[in-house]
């Protein structure tokens, strides 16, 4: 039994499949991208399903399909979805200031000197006094970002203040006990 390579579409996409020579030539595309793939004719078995917008072939040169199939879609999905993360903070004195037109964080934690992030292709949101989300198409490229970020103040084990991601762990440790006498 041959595994097939499933690639969802998403419903923002039209989808056009070709016939050219001993190819088939699968046209993606919507108003802001466009994207073609090739499959030989000898070694794929094409199969398109209307309804749930899907496209599914059989390839007996390719190994790992999954992989395959996993990349195809992200990539797909990365052109019309958003992905978000939420970064949180806690300390007193800390705040920080978003410019959204220039796309710059400056975060104001009491440091000698002042740390500013400049993002681009990207969206701030400023949730509330102690939250901000950052929006990317990109998820790679988002968790670099969140990952930078949180290096600037890191939280510090035994106050819980600091930066963190959204519904990161954070476990408080206790102090040192006082000499009882």
């Amino acid at each position: 039994m041959s595994k097939y390579v499933k690639i969802l579409i998403p419903h923002t996409f039209n989808v056009i499949i070709l016939k050219v020579n001993t190819f088939f030539k699968i046209i993606c595309f919507n108003k802001l991208k466009k994207i073609c793939m090739l499959l030989n004719e000898d070694s794929a078995k094409l199969f398109f399903d209307k309804e749930n917008n899907f496209v599914k072939f059989n390839s007996k040169y390719l190994t790992s399909k999954t992989f395959l199939s996993n990349k195809i879609n992200s990539m797909l999905f990365s052109f019309t979805n958003y992905f978000f993360q939420k970064i949180k903070f806690k300390g007193k004195g800390f705040r920080l200031k978003i410019r959204k037109q220039k796309k710059i964080i400056k975060f104001l934690f009491g440091h000698s000197h002042m740390v500013a992030i400049f993002l681009k292709n990207t969206k701030l949101l400023k949730c509330g006094k102690y939250k901000f989300t950052i929006k990317n198409t990109n998820p790679k490229f988002l968790d670099k970002i969140t990952n930078n970020t949180t290096k600037i103040k890191q939280n510090n084990v035994y106050t819980n203040r600091g930066l963190r991601k959204g519904r990161q762990i954070i476990c408080k440790r206790k102090g040192k006990k006082g000499s009882t006498a």
